[in-house]
């Protein structure tokens, strides 16, 4: 994480709960096709955005919730000199990433 993003959540206090929220991520496959997430990007407000490295994917697992194929990551970011769990989620069906994270 940068310093930048760092100060911004250290100014911020530490308390952060997000529920369900579409997020950017920048990831890459493997030569399995196998979905590896590496960077996420939060929308803060209109014009501000906060980049999170994620250090390590702790579990993967895949949920079938109706007809739509949901990956489910559980990761792990360094915030605020803290390890912090958290769980992105990528919907097959309609491409989209969200985030479900209470720090």
């Amino acid at each position: 994480m940068s310093i930048t993003i760092r100060k911004k959540i250290l100014r911020q206090g530490m308390k952060v709960d997000v529920r369900n929220k579409g997020v950017d991520i920048v990831g890459w496959f493997s030569e399995k096709g196998e979905l590896n997430p590496q960077h996420c990007r939060l929308q803060e407000n209109r014009d501000e955005y906060i980049k999170m490295e994620i250090q390590k994917v702790l579990e993967t697992r895949e949920e079938k919730r109706g007809k739509k194929r949901i990956l489910i990551y559980r990761c792990q970011s360094i915030v605020n000199d803290c390890c912090k769990e958290y769980e992105l989620t990528y919907d097959v069906t309609d491409c989209r990433w969200e985030l479900k994270a209470s720090w």
